[in-house]
């Protein structure tokens, strides 16, 4: 493909190559200079957050105790989205709700109970959800 090019009153032509070039190695990566350059920018970039502390590692220790607690929420919110299927599937399948997730462990509805955050239990609402509540 050719492509014409004005510029002032000097018309030049060039031909386009739109092939690509097959990357073999890492060092051919150079020739794309753009997207080299850009790579090499995110680079710096994130050692430089390193080592000004913004990243995960160099946060401070409430940042992390934070961090521990968000995941461990997370956690507890996915277990307890997995137990109240469980017994939603058991009051449809057996067309009565379960005492305890004890029957359902006994009903082969679960391998084991799951243990529960120190000071709380599992408790089976009357809407068929698992909560978590005191001891």
């Amino acid at each position: 493909m050719e492509e014409t090019i004005y510029n002032s009153h000097v018309h030049v032509k060039r031909r386009m190559n739109f092939e690509p070039q097959p990357m073999t190695t890492l060092g051919d990566f150079a020739h794309y200079r753009p997207l080299g350059q850009w790579l090499r920018l995110c680079l710096m970039a994130g050692l430089l957050a390193g080592a000004s502390g913004c990243s995960p590692s160099g946060g401070s220790r409430e940042n992390q105790a934070a961090g521990q607690a968000a995941a461990s929420d997370i956690e507890i919110n996915r277990v307890l989205s997995e137990l109240t299927q469980v017994v939603r599937k058991y009051s449809v399948e057996q067309r009565q709700a379960p005492q305890s997730l004890d029957t359902l462990v006994a009903k082969g509805y679960l391998a084991h109970v799951p243990t529960a955050p120190d000071g709380k239990r599992f408790a089976i609402t009357k809407n068929l959800e698992v909560e978590l509540a005191d001891r």
